[in-house]
């Protein structure tokens, strides 16, 4: 009878010590959730004298500081998880700001004692101050690494690896724990392929293997070329972007910029292959209203009703049709763009320009036909879907476009002599962007290139 209470009473406590540990579990982990959710999770805060000596040590520059905080190459699991999964940009500014503020309000006391030596005004630890500079050796180090591998396609060894680490040790610390810094790097080999790993772990790097060979290939090398200018133009982009979209203007500059930049090796067919790679894989979803700009060059956009003649664009102003297509704002473009076609056409005595019919069916309309009974004989008509451009020597070049259903062209000549032609086209995935390009003196002719991919079906004859 009393082993049975014995054995109840035990029971009892059994099931009192699990709900207690179940307890405690659940409130550890709310505990966490608040810290995360709260910025808690950081490495410290940014008023504390270790993120000043951080920013002190980096020549004052708030975004490294900024990283410390938020325990970018931290081993504790909390804290990275918090610094890989990112905070939003308007939260990093604020974060940034109150680096900012609190080195501002800091004493000038206690700023003379970061430029001096910390450890002994007793602003941090010799444990702390020890962490804090390999922690700065690593970040440089881990730049230094994606420089090599990312704009000169070096992949270090071991021995630079710990060259640059010496290099890259804060000058401004104390000597006495620069040199047990350097002590623990110049160390055996196997100790320093030890503390290699961790670093790659901590640091989000990874062991790869680059391609050997004696010299590159020019289409290699175009390619590479194109890749890296355009990456720059994308990020540069990106930054100035403060809402963190991109319009189909943006992206179209971002593409032109990466071409010229291409364009001095005088390699054409990279620089198309490049372009039509990149152009392909970019889908815009539906930004039809914010496409094209129109503002680059003088042009008459797509419009298939639109009769354009040479006593019109003499004239200064041109009609616009019921039915053209036209979209956003079509009647100011128009305008315009008889603006600056009435001011060519007063510098040109002759000029040729050749009727382009876009069926068989549109040589017989009746408007089309009216519209050619009012020129003169020697004065050909010029309509369709075409596009204009007059630049140089004022060669009128004259465009057909294959038609489709809702569908935005844009023509844009370069100072270097590249004819770009961008596409917005709708797709069963969504709308997306089709780039072409093409040299203007392989245009002069009525052969059309292979490298527009058939979207230009006639070509005018230039002005005599």
């Amino acid at each position: 009878m009393r082993n049975q209470v014995l054995h109840a009473e035990l029971a009892d406590v059994r099931q009192q010590l699990r709900r207690l540990q179940k307890q405690t579990a659940n409130a550890k982990r709310k505990k966490q959730g608040r810290v995360l959710r709260h910025g808690q999770g950081w490495r410290c805060s940014p008023s504390s004298p270790p993120c000043l000596v951080v920013l002190e040590y980096s020549g004052g520059i708030a975004d490294v500081a900024a990283d410390f905080v938020q325990g970018r190459g931290c081993w504790k699991k909390r804290t990275f998880v918090a610094a890989a999964s990112g905070i939003c940009s308007g939260e990093r500014r604020q974060l940034v700001s109150d680096i900012e503020s609190a080195y501002d309000t800091a004493p000038l006391s206690q700023i003379a004692r970061l430029c001096g030596n910390p450890v002994q005004a007793g602003l941090v630890s010799g444990a702390q101050m020890l962490k804090i500079l390999r922690w700065l050796m690593e970040r440089s180090l881990t730049a230094w690494v994606e420089e090599q591998n990312a704009v000169h396609g070096v992949a270090p060894s071991r021995a630079q690896l710990v060259e640059q680490a010496l290099c890259a040790i804060p000058a401004l610390a104390p000597q006495f724990y620069q040199q047990k810094l350097r002590s623990l790097l110049l160390t055996t080999p196997r100790s320093q392929r030890r503390w290699l790993a961790t670093f790659r772990l901590r640091w989000g790097l990874r062991i790869g293997k680059l391609k050997l060979c004696s010299h590159l290939s020019v289409q290699e090398k175009q390619s590479k070329e194109f890749k890296a200018a355009f990456k720059e133009m994308w990020r540069r982009r990106e930054a100035a972007s403060a809402a963190g979209s991109v319009t189909t203007m943006q992206w179209l500059e971002v593409v032109v910029a990466a071409i010229e930049v291409v364009l001095p090796a005088n390699d054409w067919e990279a620089a198309f292959a490049a372009v039509g790679a990149v152009a392909e894989q970019t889908c815009l979803g539906e930004r039809l209203c914010d496409a094209l700009g129109w503002k680059l060059c003088p042009q008459v956009p797509e419009g298939r009703l639109e009769v354009v003649t040479l006593r019109s664009a003499r004239g200064g102003h041109l009609e616009v049709a019921l039915g053209s297509g036209w979209r956003c704002g079509a009647v100011a473009i128009l305008d315009r763009c008889a603006a600056l076609l009435h001011q060519e056409m007063e510098t040109l005595k002759r000029r040729r320009v050749e009727l382009k019919r876009q069926s068989k069916q549109a040589a017989k309309d009746q408007k089309l036909l009216a519209a050619k009974r009012q020129l003169p004989k020697a004065c050909p008509l010029m309509t369709s879907s075409c596009f204009c451009n007059v630049r140089n020597k004022v060669v009128l070049m004259c465009w057909k476009f294959r038609r489709m259903l809702s569908s935005k062209c844009q023509v844009m000549l370069l100072p270097s002599g590249l004819l770009l032609v961008a596409e917005v086209v709708e797709a069963p995935s969504g709308m997306r962007l089709s780039v072409s390009v093409a040299k203007v003196s392989e245009l002069r002719s009525e052969k059309v290139p292979d490298s527009l991919g058939g979207r230009v079906s006639t070509v005018a004859i230039p002005s005599t």
